[in-house]
């Protein structure tokens, strides 16, 4: 696996971005250029070959394409696909790390704070991708206002990418850099992420990953500095803002979908949270440049 790594020094300047949409099937163009492009996974599967390494885009998953670097669609995909695009320029020196080196950067930078820069894998499934997902359509939406939003949304995509490299540092350095309490720790979080739409209970966690209700109570606020039902509420609003931008569901169906089971509830709770309403939350990020070719 090969990383890209851009220096903090260095920074990235923002060119265009979208959302392709095909409900046909569809095959990737043979193209080469000079800029980056960072696709993100939305629906169905996109072959897309670069050099000589074959990837297969699908939701939750982002590839970065590298400029002067062929690429193409080696297979058509079938009907029924979606991803969000973006050009972007290293405005400097930047690097391709290959694994090794790039998770001893990972891991300096999470246990230290060594490093501030952007480092992503080439190709990556990432299971929490939620707010870069957001990250992205916010970037989406700002740059069809005018020429001023090309600063803000450089801005934006700077944070997509750290973003992702927050995420590639804690897929990475997984079975390096934690013991084992800290790995069946991130475990249980994962699990109440992955089960969050279904009524759930501090003791009932507790009793599935065999600790003492008031033992669990106090190692979550310790580690993450939530208590569990703040974190529980807080991991079902991130979905739920993704669902928001991302599909058609009503306020309701997004409700039920992660976990609440009273729709007014849902939305007081989002109003107290966020400081804006579900609606006004979706209405804000509703601006999209769409292509299908």
């Amino acid at each position: 696996m090969q990383f890209l790594r851009i220096p903090k020094e260095t920074g990235v300047r923002y060119v265009s971005s979208g959302e392709f949409v095909s409900e046909s099937q569809w095959c990737h163009t043979k193209r080469n250029i000079d800029s980056f492009v960072i696709l993100m996974g939305l629906s169905g599967k996109v072959y897309v070959q670069q050099g000589d390494e074959k990837y297969e885009l699908i939701p939750q998953s982002a590839l970065v394409l590298l400029p002067r670097m062929t690429h193409f669609g080696y297979k058509v995909s079938e009907p029924e696909i979606s991803y969000y695009w973006c050009h972007f320029y290293c405005q400097g020196y930047y690097e391709i790390m290959d694994e090794g080196a790039a998770i001893d950067a990972l891991i300096r930078a999470k246990t230290v704070g060594q490093s501030s820069d952007i480092i992503i894998p080439i190709f990556s499934v990432y299971p929490k991708i939620e707010r870069a997902d957001i990250l992205f359509r916010c970037m989406l939406h700002t740059s069809n206002f005018n020429v001023y939003a090309k600063k803000e949304s450089d801005h934006i995509l700077s944070a997509v990418l750290y973003e992702l490299t927050e995420q590639a540092a804690e897929i990475n350095t997984f079975t390096y850099a934690m013991d084992e309490r800290e790995a069946r720790f991130n475990e249980l979080l994962e699990w109440v992420r992955a089960n969050m739409d279904r009524d759930m209970t501090l003791d009932e966690v507790a009793r599935h990953f065999n600790y003492s209700s008031p033992y669990l109570c106090k190692m979550i606020k310790k580690k993450i500095g939530l208590s569990f039902k703040e974190y529980l509420t807080a991991t079902r609003l991130n979905k739920a803002k993704s669902m928001l931008v991302n599909s058609d569901k009503t306020i309701k169906e997004i409700a039920y979908e992660v976990g609440f089971t009273d729709e007014k509830y849902f939305m007081r709770t989002f109003k107290k949270l966020e400081s804006i309403t579900p609606t006004q939350f979706r209405n804000a990020y509703n601006l999209t440049h769409m292509n299908n070719h």
